[in-house]
């Protein structure tokens, strides 16, 4: 399970319970899944990782905060 968060992104694993949270101090308005893997939108930032947390891309940008993005 993803959660955003005003301090970083929450991963919960539910198959043993375990939590980790990545992207720690960064505010995280918006998490989505898409073809295994995880799209955050963050402060001026979107970044692109895989299910294991691995950071595949990251984008900054310069606009709203109010972005929105579809793969």
């Amino acid at each position: 399970m993803l959660c955003a968060t005003q301090n970083g992104l929450i991963r919960i694993n539910l198959a043993n319970g375990k939590m980790e949270v990545t992207h720690q101090d960064e505010h995280i308005y918006s998490v989505s899944v898409y073809d295994n893997k995880v799209y955050l939108l963050a402060d001026k930032k979107l970044y692109v990782e895989d299910i294991s947390a691995q950071l595949q891309i990251s984008v900054a940008y310069f606009c709203s905060i109010g972005l929105y993005f579809l793969v």
